[in-house]
């Protein structure tokens, strides 16, 4: 909120905010089903504050959602039953690396990939709950950077998740006025 009424003061129009590691425990990475704000901003009302004013200085904000990496067992998706399989059907695993030499950064916690037909159902009980936030959208930028296969029983191509992916996007920019996406 004080970022964007130093903006205001100083002129600058047509702001366009996405809001990262906002929601409570975004900082885990973890499938939503309810959105709540973290503490740390103030809960709902710390946050009801920012949107209102936000809004009345015609600012969008954008929550981020990562809809697709998990590294904990949380909200009825567990990270061996729900992540994608890859071709020797062991669970599909994300690692961070170091910018500087590319190595394996074991300092991080592993990141499975959700099944994409999971991902659907997640978007779903995302739209839903965000409704009630009165941001201007959501941001899923994972949605907008990964495309993956699933070789667990239920078998899908990246064909497939590409739809999978084109629906969940739709029903999350129906919750707010919009989308934003960072490097589609």
């Amino acid at each position: 909120q004080t970022i964007a009424e130093a903006l205001e003061e100083r002129r600058i129009s047509q702001v366009v905010m996405q809001y990262q590691s906002w929601g409570a425990n975004s900082s885990d990475k973890n499938i939503p089903t309810s959105l709540k704000p973290s503490a740390d901003l103030g809960g709902k009302n710390g946050f009801s504050t920012m949107t209102n004013r936000l809004n009345e200085l015609g600012i969008s904000l954008f929550c981020d959602v990562n809809l697709t990496e998990m590294n904990k067992n949380r909200w009825g998706y567990h990270t061996k039953w729900d992540s994608s399989k890859a071709l020797q059907r062991s669970p599909t695993t994300l690692f961070s690396f170091h910018l500087g030499t590319y190595e394996n950064d074991s300092t991080q916690p592993t990141c499975f990939l959700l099944q994409p037909n999971k991902v659907l159902r997640a978007a779903r009980d995302t739209a839903a709950s965000f409704k009630k936030l009165r941001a201007t959208g959501l941001s899923a930028d994972t949605l907008g950077q990964q495309l993956y296969s699933d070789f667990s029983k239920s078998k899908v191509d990246r064909t497939e998740t590409q739809t999978l992916w084109q629906q969940s996007l739709q029903l999350l920019a129906q919750a707010g006025d919009g989308m934003l996406l960072s490097a589609p």
